[in-house]
């Protein structure tokens, strides 16, 4: 296990479901150009999911504001998502939230909380979330005699979300596009979809190293040329990779399913067990997990193997992939990169001059 922060930003939005016009005829354009990966060739391969720990959580999240004098709240925070890393159980608020979703081409829920400002929340406020979830361990497993399953596929809208380019990971540019010739990650065409991964896996684990600092830039180019990044960087290396070479991936936000230990810090600033991990799809076995960072970190294990195609069943992922787009009533469309904690707008007179946002992460 190791350590990432990634904070939120402002905002909150409604619901609605992800259908083929949220992607864009230049995002469709990209998609159709990009190179094929044929059925069958991922034989020998198969993935062992077995239920780990029901875990009960609670997300705490408090904003003290000594210069303001708010009439109004309003404050959002992730919806995980059924994955096949987790089911969720319930997700509760106090006070009561509602349920949206963002207006990315995902379509993300989200909780939403509207609070009217009291005598004794004028310049304070707090929430706590509550999930409950079943957690499941991954395994990739290798047993030549297996034959990839024809029905484990991705619906054609989930495989044109997972493949697109984003703001954050746009592999068309020709700078990244010579990095991947550059490094050998281009798909042989006798690979499928495990063995190009295991190869872009190893060869970024054994390139990059790892930085903390809230500040950093993650996309695509600033990543490559400075040879570094945190979990939320490296993530999105990997996915960008691979979907350059028509290999649907994607990142996980979220968080160990470990509780926050008071004081601890990372990059000097509070850590409460942040992280973001990926995975991609492979036809006929289904999603592949790996943790790229820790990989990165690892230093134990040579071929850094330990971190692909395993996942121990203790990580609760907050949302799939970065960039969220949400709307405010009085501030329009807002994007959020990361939502892995309580994140809030405020209506109101006076400042957010020295204001201070606290929390907690508790897990039984």
């Amino acid at each position: 296990m190791f350590h990432c922060l990634i904070a939120g930003v402002l905002a909150f939005n409604s619901g609605l479901s992800a259908s083929d016009d949220v992607l864009t005829p230049a995002e469709l354009e990209t998609i159709d150009r990009l190179p094929k990966v044929a059925g069958g060739l991922n034989v020998g391969y198969e993935i062992d999911r077995r239920a780990t720990k029901r875990v009960d959580t609670t997300l705490f999240y408090m904003v003290m504001a000594p210069e303001l004098q708010a009439s109004h709240w309003e404050f959002i925070a992730p919806w995980p998502p059924d994955l096949p890393s987790q089911q969720v159980h319930y997700v509760r608020s106090s006070p009561k939230a509602d349920r949206g979703s963002e207006l990315s081409a995902l379509r993300r829920k989200i909780l939403v909380i509207n609070l009217k400002a009291g005598k004794h929340t004028q310049n304070t406020a707090g929430v706590k979330i509550y999930y409950g979830a079943q957690l499941y361990a991954r395994s990739l497993r290798v047993d030549k005699s297996k034959i990839a399953k024809a029905d484990v596929t991705l619906s054609d809208l989930q495989r044109k979300l997972f493949l697109r380019p984003s703001p954050l990971g746009d592999y068309t540019s020709e700078e990244f596009q010579d990095w991947i010739h550059k490094n050998g990650f281009v798909r042989k065409s006798d690979e499928g979809e495990i063995d190009l991964a295991r190869r872009v896996f190893q060869g970024l684990a054994s390139k990059f190293r790892y930085q903390a600092d809230s500040k950093l830039d993650r996309s695509l180019i600033a990543v490559c040329r400075s040879g570094k990044s945190d979990c939320g960087g490296l993530s999105n290396l990997f996915v960008a990779t691979l979907r350059a070479q028509g290999i649907p991936a994607r990142s996980l936000v979220g968080r160990w399913a470990k509780s926050a230990v008071k004081g601890e810090k990372v990059g000097g600033v509070p850590y409460f067990q942040s992280h973001v991990k990926a995975e991609f799809f492979a036809q006929g076995v289904g999603w592949i997990p790996v943790d790229l960072a820790s990989a990165v970190l690892d230093g134990e294990t040579p071929d850094k193997l330990i971190f692909f195609g395993r996942d121990p069943g203790d990580f609760i992922t907050m949302h799939v992939d970065p960039r969220l787009r949400v709307v405010s009533e009085y501030f329009g469309m807002n994007d959020l990169t990361w939502l892995q904690d309580v994140t809030f707008w405020v209506r109101g007179e006076g400042a957010l001059t020295g204001h201070v946002s606290t929390g907690t992460w508790q897990v039984k």
